[in-house]
Formats: C-alpha cells, structure tokens, sequence
C-alpha cells in the first residue's frame, strides 16, 4: 500500500485539521501497536532462533561428548586389552624362563654330581695310590730287613767259616811244619847215611887204593930195579898213591863239608819253616781277625743301611701320609669349589629369570566428557506498550510534536518504525 492510499484510509485528508490530527494519531497508534507487535515478534523469533540454535550446539555438543566418550572407551579398552595381552606374554615369559631355571637347576644338579664322583674318584685313586706306596714303602722295609739278616746269618757263616777255615789253616800249617820236619829229619838221616856211604866207599876205596899201592910197589920191588930209577918209580907211585889218597880225603872232606852244609841248609830249612809257620799263625789270626773286623763292619753297616732304610721308610710313610692329608684337604676343597660353581651357576640360572609380572592396576574408566553448562536465553520482555498521542490540533506546531513524540514512538518501539516515521514527516513537510 502506498503511503497516499494509506493516509487516505485513514482519514488523514478528512474536512477538519483535527480530524486528519485524529487520523493521523490512529494511523500513528495502528502504526505503533503493528511496530510493537512486530518488535516483539521480532524479539521472540530472534529468542527462538537463539534457543534453537542453542539446542542445535546441544546436540553437536551432546554428539561431540558421545564421539569424545566412545572414543575414550574405545581407547581404555584398547589399552586394556593391551595390558592383558602384555601381562599374559609377560607371565609366559616368565613361566618359559621358569621352566627354564628349572631345568638348569636339573643340570647344574647332575653337573654337580657328577663332577662330585670325578672328584670323590679321583680323591679314592689317589688314595689306592698312596696306599700302594705305603705298602711298598713296608714291603721294602720288611725285605730290607729280611736281607739285613741274611746278610748277617751270612756274615756270621762267613765268621764260622772264617774260624773253620783258620783252624784247618792252622792244622795244615802244623802239619806242614811236621812234614817239613820230618822231611827234615829224613833229609838228615838221607846225608848221614849218604855221608855214611861215602866215607865206608872213601875207606874201601883207601884200602883198595892201599892195598893197589902195596901190590904195585911190591910189583915194582919185583922188578928189581934199584938205584934212582927205581927210587923215582916208587916216588913216583907213592905219589900217585897219596893224591889219588889225598883225593879221596879231600872228597870225604868235601862230602862232610856238603853235609854240614846240608845239615845247616836243613836246619835254616827248618828254622825257616818254623818262621813261615809263626807267620802263617800270625797271617791266620790276623785274616781271622780282619775277616771278623770286616764282618762286624759289614755287620755295622748293614745295620746303618736297615737304619736308614727305617728312617726312609718312616719319611716315606710320612710324606705319603702328608699326600693323603693333602689329597684330602684338596678334595675338600674341590668339594667346595663344584659346590660354589654350582652355587654361581644356580645364581646365574635365577639372575636370567626375570621378576614375576605383576598385574598393573587397571587403568581407571575415562570419565565422561562434561557438558558446558549454557546460559539461560532470557525470555521476551514485553516493553511497554506505545502511547497514544494527544490530538492537538494546531498546524505545523502538531505536527512537529506529532513528529517528535512519533519519532520517539518508533525509535522506543522499532527501529524499522522509526524509519518509516521519518518517511511520514518527511512526506507531509514536503
């Protein structure tokens, strides 16, 4: 509607001014209910849009909160399956590792044993061994002094033999001296009696030679010779005689002096024998003597030997006792050393088996995203309602307050009326 057709319904070109005052002021008053109406319609679509736009954020929020909460539910039970998947690799981890310990153990256990037996056997073997050496250590003891006394029943045959021996040296010296002497005596008796021999041959022989002598001196007295001749033949002859006696003579006189001789090479024989016999006696008691001190030495030191043997033997035994208790502080030891090996290897055994899981608390419910708390949209206000102006009819002096209570009508009531007012007055000055 334009404004002309619009003032005409009115009545504003009515016969009086203040009729078209009256007009105008029901026009201003339906102009000013209509704004009014219109602001507070306006005010109430603009309260509803807020409210639905507010409703609508609602609901964004609400889907958002739910999206936020799902999610966080759906992240916890990630992690929560996580955390027990975690747990049970963790504990068959740990239950493998147990198992694992536990067969090391069983190892270590039969290691143990059986380095325990090495050692126990090694431990018994050397005792065998230093049993053996004992018992030899003995065996050489006992037939040392098994030979110490055939060595000394030896020496004391030997001794008996010795003085059995000296005795038959001694008879055999004796009688040898007898036989010397005997020997002598017949010796003796052989050149008296050779001696004999001679002299009864020397005699017939100067009786033969005296009784040759005389025949030939008598021949020679028979020949008759005489004077010189004769004297030198019996000369002659008597010289003859007497060297040929005097030969004999002197052969008696050699053969006493051969048997002096004899007799005294006899008696030095004897006297000799006599002394070769003493110094035999003296020899044989001297060998006797020395056979005896050689006995008593070699007595003497078959005694040392079966001493030192003795002293051997005890050092022997105690080294090997010494060995024994060193074998047996070393098997101790052994013992002690498998045992701390064992003991570091079961330690070692347990330091690879980790620590037992233990269940993590579980993770708390993710709490529930908080809604923001809105503010109250006010309601609508209704403002107070526009006044109807007064009727001063009065020409351009009405119409100006007319204008001016109009413009404040429309400014209070709308803005929109007020623009509309401003067209109005801006209309009828013109």
């Amino acid at each position: 509607m334009s404004l002309k057709d619009f003032l005409d319904n009115t009545g504003w070109f009515g016969p009086t001014p203040y009729d078209r005052q009256e007009a105008l002021l029901n026009a201003q008053d339906k102009v000013n209910a209509d704004n009014f109406g219109f602001a507070y319609a306006n005010l109430e679509s603009k309260i509803a849009e807020k409210e639905w736009d507010q409703y609508r954020t609602s609901l964004d929020e609400d889907m958002q909160i739910m999206y936020a909460d799902a999610n966080a539910i759906k992240g916890w039970t990630g992690r929560e399956r996580n955390r027990q998947y975690t747990m049970q690799l963790q504990d068959t981890a740990y239950e493998k590792a147990l198992d694992s310990y536990s067969s090391q153990m069983d190892f270590n256990r039969l290691a143990g044993l059986i380095a325990l037996n090495d050692t126990a056997r090694s431990y018994e073997d050397t005792l065998t061994s230093l049993g053996f050496q004992d018992r030899d250590l003995l065996l050489k003891y006992y037939e040392g002094g098994q030979t110490a006394a055939y060595e000394t029943s030896s020496l004391t045959d030997r001794i008996v033999q010795a003085d059995e021996i000296a005795a038959l040296q001694v008879k055999g010296t004796a009688l040898n001296k007898e036989i010397a002497q005997a020997q002598a005596a017949l010796d003796k008796a052989g050149l008296r009696q050779g001696l004999d021999e001679t002299r009864a041959k020397a005699g017939f022989k100067m009786q033969d030679l005296r009784r040759e002598y005389v025949q030939k001196e008598g021949a020679q007295r028979n020949l008759g010779q005489a004077g010189r001749s004769a004297g030198k033949a019996l000369q002659a002859l008597l010289a003859s005689h007497g060297a040929t006696q005097a030969a004999i003579v002197d052969s008696i006189t050699r053969a006493d002096a051969s048997e002096a001789l004899n007799f005294r090479r006899i008696s030095e024989g004897l006297m000799d024998t006599a002394k070769k016999t003493n110094l035999r006696y003296e020899e044989i008691s001297k060998n006797l003597e020395h056979t005896v001190q050689q006995a008593e030495r070699a007595q003497e030191g078959i005694g040392l030997k079966f001493s030192q043997l003795g002293t051997r033997t005890e050092f022997g035994r105690e080294q090997v006792q010494a060995s024994r208790d060193s074998a047996e502080l070393q098997y101790a030891a052994d013992q002690q050393r498998i045992l701390m090996d064992k003991y570091q290897a079961d330690l070692s055994a347990w330091g690879n088996v980790p620590i037992k899981p233990i269940d993590p608390p579980m993770e708390e419910l993710p709490f529930k995203t908080p809604k923001m708390s809105q503010a109250a949209i006010p309601k609508a206000q209704m403002g107070p309602k526009p006044v109807r102006g007064i009727n001063q009819a009065g020409g351009n002096q009405m119409l100006n307050l007319f204008g001016a209570g109009a413009d404040l009508a429309l400014a209070a009531a709308n803005p929109i009326a007020a623009a509309a007012g401003d067209k109005v007055a801006s209309y009828l000055s013109s």
